[in-house]
């Protein structure tokens, strides 16, 4: 690919292939022994990235961080739900003003606005990988642009 600022091609490499040569992983596995107890094995992670690595890393997929949110916030409901009922039971009356399966409906509720808002950041992040598969970096300019297609660069100031 063409740089569109220097119009050189040596210097210019995919965001994909900076990524992947900057971003190293290690992994492994070290046993430790005790004079009077059993062995244990450890396992240990690592990685490091260069910061042009980070700078041209892929979009992140945030649903894990949706779905743990999502339980946080189920729980805190189911919680607070309990909590008012019971405390609506304890009352004169004992009688929900809204009526006993007023919960289920928050909670169900709850849950559709919270599968809608996963489809549509899946949506997005597919925009936003299709437009990462298409980025390019010239090292000599310092300049990110994206390839829409083999005859037609448009440059990107990001």
């Amino acid at each position: 690919m063409q740089c569109p600022q220097c119009h050189q091609i040596d210097q210019v490499q995919s965001a994909a292939a900076i990524y992947k040569t900057g971003t190293t992983h290690s992994t492994g596995k070290s046993r430790s022994t005790s004079f009077f107890g059993p062995s244990y094995t450890h396992s240990h992670h690592s990685s490091h990235q260069t910061a042009l690595a980070s700078r041209m890393s892929p979009p992140e997929n945030k649903t894990s961080q949706q779905i743990f949110t999502a339980l946080i916030s189920f729980s805190a409901m189911d919680f607070l739900w309990s909590t008012i009922h019971h405390h609506i039971q304890q009352t004169a009356s004992g009688r929900l003003p809204l009526g006993y399966n007023t919960g289920a409906v928050f909670i169900n509720l709850f849950l559709i606005v919270f599968i809608v808002r996963i489809a549509i950041n899946s949506r997005q992040r597919s925009v936003q990988m299709k437009r990462w598969n298409k980025l390019w970096y010239c090292h000599r300019c310092d300049l990110e642009f994206v390839i829409e297609n083999a005859g037609q660069q448009a440059a990107t100031n990001e």
